[in-house]
Order: C-alpha cells, then sequence, then structure tokens
C-alpha cells in the first residue's frame, strides 16, 4: 500500500518554508517584481536558513535533504514569488554538478566552501546555455551544441566562448559550467563540467529584461580566456553530456515543485474572488465546476511531482549523495510538462475568474501570468522534453 502521508521530518521542513515565505518573500514579492532590483536581504536570510545547501550531504556540511523534503520547500517559496524561490532553486541547481560528478578532493573542498561560508552572499549557478545551445545544449553533433571551448594548458583549462540566459548570472560566486574539451567528439564524450570561481575575466554581458521573474537576474556570461585549475574539472574529461542527463533528472522535478506552487498561489485567488460578496460567484454552477477542475489539476501535478521526487530519492544515499541506478528522465520530463502546462493554464483560469481586476492596478494575478509562462521554457523547453522523452516511452 503506497502511504502518501509526509513524515514529521518532511512537515517541519514544509512549515518552515511557508513561514520563511509568508514572513520575508510575500511581504516584497510586488515590490521585487516592481522594481527589479535584486532582493539580497531575503537571500541573506534563506541562505543563512540552508535554502541553497538543502541538496548537499550532510557529510559535506549541507542539509542533507531528501528530494521530496526540497519540492515541498520549492513549493513553498514558488506560491509566495516564482523568481525569489528561482534563485533558491538555481543556487541548488549550481552545487548539483558537484556532488554529481565531483571526486571527494573536490565535495570536501568545494561543497564545505558552499556550505559553511557565513556571509549570507554565496550563490551558485548553473551554466549550460548557449545562444546557440538551449535545450539541445547536448547535441551529438559536435557543430551545434555547446560551444564554449576549453584548452588544456599546463595546469589550467582556458575557456573562451560566452554563455546566455543564466539565472544567477552576476550575483553567484561558483558556476558549473559546462564545456568543450574536445571538438570533435560527440556531446557523451566532448564535454566536461568545471567549477569556475566569478573572476575578473569572466564577464557579466547582457543583463536580460525578462516579462517575468524578475526577482532573479538572468544574464549573459562571457569568458575571456578564463583560466580554471584542472583540479576544478568536475570529475574527470567526457563526462560533462552523462552529468548534464543525471542533473536532470533532478532539476526536472524541481522546477515542476515551484509551478505547482505558482498554480496553487493562482487557484487560491481565484477561490477568494469567488468567494467574495453578498451574491459570491461561487454560487454560479459554471464557475463552481471550473474551479473544482482547478483544484483537481492542481492536485494531479503535485502527485506527480512528488512521484518524481520519490524516485529520485530511491536512487540517493542520503549520507554521501552517491547514486544507484539510471535516472528516470521518463518521469523527470513528464512531471516538468504536466505541471508547468498545468500552472499556465490555471493562472489563465484565475484570471479569468477574476476578471479584468486581475490585469489593472498590480493585482497579484497579474505577477502570477508573468511569472508562470517562463516555466514551459526553462530548464528545456515542453516541446523538447516531448520529443525527446517520446523514445522512452
Amino acid at each position: 500500500m503506497i502511504d502518501f502521508k509526509l513524515s514529521t521530518e518532511q512537515r517541519a521542513r514544509q512549515a518552515m518554508a511557508r513561514e520563511f515565505a509568508e514572513r520575508h518573500i510575500a511581504p516584497i514579492a510586488a515590490s521585487v517584481d516592481r522594481d527589479q532590483q535584486f532582493p539580497w536581504e531575503v537571500i541573506e536570510r534563506g541562505i543563512l536558513a540552508g535554502l541553497t545547501t538543502m541538496m548537499i550531504p550532510a557529510a559535506y556540511g549541507g542539509g542533507g535533504f531528501d528530494h521530496l523534503s526540497v519540492g515541498l520547500v520549492l513549493e513553498e517559496l514558488g506560491a509566495a514569488c516564482a523568481g525569489m524561490a528561482s534563485i533558491f532553486g538555481a543556487a541548488l541547481l549550481g552545487s548539483a554538478p558537484i556532488v554529481l560528478l565531483g571526486t571527494e578532493d573536490q565535495k570536501q573542498r568545494l561543497l564545505r566552501r558552499i556550505a559553511e561560508d557565513d556571509s549570507g552572499r554565496y550563490l551558485c549557478a548553473f551554466a549550460v546555455t548557449e545562444a546557440a545551445a538551449g535545450s539541445g545544449a547536448a547535441s551529438g553533433d559536435p557543430q551545434f551544441g555547446v560551444q564554449l571551448r576549453a584548452r588544456r594548458q599546463g595546469d589550467s583549462y582556458i575557456l573562451s566562448g560566452s554563455k546566455r540566459f543564466i539565472s544567477n548570472g552576476g550575483v553567484a560566486r561558483l558556476y558549473s559550467v559546462l564545456a568543450r574539451t574536445h571538438p570533435t567528439k560527440p556531446a557523451l564524450s566532448g564535454l566536461s563540467f568545471f567549477a569556475v570561481a566569478a573572476s575578473d575575466r569572466l564577464h557579466i554581458g547582457k543583463v536580460e529584461a525578462k516579462m517575468g521573474q524578475c526577482a532573479c537576474p538572468t544574464t549573459e556570461l562571457i569568458f575571456d580566456d578564463v583560466a580554471v585549475p584542472a583540479c576544478d574539472l568536475l570529475g574527470r574529461e567526457g563526462i560533462g553530456g552523462i552529468g548534464l542527463a543525471e542533473t536532470a533528472s533532478f532539476s526536472g522535478p524541481l522546477v515542476s515543485a515551484i509551478c505547482v506552487g505558482v498554480a496553487r498561489a493562482a487557484v487560491s485567488l481565484a477561490r477568494q474572488h469567488a468567494r467574495r460578496g453578498d451574491s459570491p460567484l461561487l454560487d454560479q454552477q459554471g464557475v463552481a465546476m471550473r474551479l473544482f477542475d482547478m483544484a483537481t489539476t492542481l492536485e494531479a501535478a503535485r502527485h506527480l511531482v512528488w512521484r518524481a521526487l520519490w524516485e529520485n530519492d530511491q536512487r540517493v544515499n542520503p549520507t554521501t549523495g552517491a547514486l544507484r541506478g539510471a535516472p528516470n528522465l521518463r518521469l523527470a520530463a513528464m512531471a516538468k510538462v504536466y505541471a508547468s502546462d498545468a500552472c499556465v493554464r490555471l493562472v489563465d483560469d484565475a484570471v479569468e475568474i477574476i476578471g479584468l481586476e486581475a490585469l489593472v492596478g498590480g493585482h497579484p494575478a497579474s505577477k502570477l501570468v508573468r511569472d508562470a509562462k517562463l516555466m514551459q521554457i526553462f530548464d528545456g523547453t515542453n516541446q523538447i522534453h516531448r520529443i525527446g522523452t517520446a523514445r522512452l516511452l
């Protein structure tokens, strides 16, 4: 018999995240979105509370959270502000290649540096996307996909090229960068991950003016012959494609959890509006049926996300982060596609129930419209997930 009850520890982590979101994130979400100023005060609080080190194993100083717990936390943050949730999510993703590919020495050195920093300013970022390499970054054809080059030169690798649409760009101290270490080999053997510290030669290029999730900076990174010590090549040369697949199996369900949070906020706004006044909309059968369908879709999305997170937990040693078995890319893609599509649909339903009021005067629903759309695009577009995963069915 399957047990859908959360453990005492998981409920405590969920409650902690909900309190943090309601106290620190929700009150400033609208102003941060409007002014597009990075919310360092809130992010510092979150870092010091362990929200960026949840997935670092306890053996290296991190929180050692199970994946379902991380998903519960991100849903709460996403319900308050998708942009700020994405800052924390991008930081988690940025440290993932170190956990997944790093040697024991690299884990002790790099993960402890992240986990033990007490400045409240240590963020990570995941740098894969390029101008011509987004969802197809790991293309098997070396003429496509990642083109950022990493050339071995003595005890260093020289990185040259650029990345684009990098979340936490310009505020991160450490970037997990996917680069091509061999110009002609296919993706599975020609790509490698590097842990790259922010430096004078790593330039921040264009800062994107996004439609939604404005709290999270998204930038271009320009690598002007950046020298990276060979000891910061994660694992060994040629396993970047494998690391990217492993990371995707983790990131998809976590992005999906933020989607569930945004969708939950939309359903809540619609429900509140439908109950207002002496003649509430809820008394109308059409509105009542739509609210029922919205709540049902939300529950379905949440439980698919939970299933994908649970699947990941079955593979992970909770103490060391070591993996066993193959990643369930099929389920990760299903969760991401269904949850993000449901998120957009439920936000749209909420706007239709609320009406014109949702589109004027800075109504919270207008922010949800802009935030939700991005969920279908980043971490691999839904179309790419559908095409790629259809072969695994």
